[in-house]
């Protein structure tokens, strides 16, 4: 349903348990259970919750030799990734669980 393998699916919700953001109910009715409204949760909460790197990574190596307007270039759009990955996180952090759910079920 989800299109994610069950590993996967363990990881992701067992990473969300450890944050706080869900719990698990035993037994045969059981699952998991948000601890707090989704109104209150955002988006960008969630996935520092799950992911280990930025959303817009940029994996680079030292600039030991290199010529300095190679250089400055690199140092450009390491400064420039660096803004874009901060609009994203301010961007996420507006956007809540309720709102992805709501954007979701109109496209049904």
């Amino acid at each position: 349903m989800t299109g994610v393998n069950a590993s996967q699916l363990r990881q992701i919700l067992s990473l969300l348990t450890k944050a706080g953001f869900i719990r698990s109910i035993q037994g045969a009715g059981g699952g998991f259970i948000l601890n707090s409204p989704p109104e209150e949760i955002n988006l960008q909460q969630l996935y520092c919750a799950i992911e280990t790197r930025k959303a817009f990574h940029l994996s680079v190596g030292e600039n030991n030799g290199q010529p300095e307007l190679s250089k400055k270039i690199n140092d450009y759009f390491l400064n420039l990734f660096e803004n874009i990955q901060r609009d994203i996180e301010i961007k996420m952090e507006t956007i809540t669980l309720a709102d992805l759910i709501g954007d979701v079920e109109k496209t049904k």
